[in-house]
């Protein structure tokens, strides 16, 4: 098997945990693929999800950095890191973020949701109400 077979079955893997709301099991998946395969943004958005669910989010917000680095189009990257500033009470720069993942991916119904839960957060309500639109 080549290390991308093996970097693919852990990713694989991972994903099934995060499924099951296994998070630290799906943490040590992404991190085992990563190690095989250190240049996917896929990896590292699915990495920086498991950390996120385990409130560990100074890492998670550098490894969203870094998955929009290696995929400038990658809405989920984004999204990820509009979470992380939202749970670090950072909500302007968490509208960026979302609003970048929707410059990306205009139907993305979690930005969306995540973008109207940070203006209203921000007590901009006419705003997080036009976002349920």
């Amino acid at each position: 098997m080549t290390e991308i077979e093996k970097a693919k079955q852990f990713f694989l893997d991972g994903i099934a945990r995060m499924e099951r709301e296994e998070f630290s099991v799906a943490e040590h998946a992404f991190r085992k693929a990563l190690t095989l395969a250190p240049d996917r943004a896929s990896i590292i958005t699915n990495l920086t999800a498991a950390l996120i669910k385990q409130h560990k989010y100074q890492e998670a917000k550098a490894l969203a950095i870094q998955s929009i680095a290696i995929d400038p189009a990658n809405a989920e990257g984004y999204l990820n890191l509009g979470l992380c500033h939202a749970q670090m009470r950072e909500h302007e720069a968490a509208i960026a973020n979302f609003d970048k993942a929707l410059a990306i991916a205009p139907d993305y119904a979690e930005a969306w949701l995540n973008r109207g839960a940070a203006l209203k957060e921000g007590k901009r309500f006419a705003e997080a109400l036009a976002c349920c639109d």
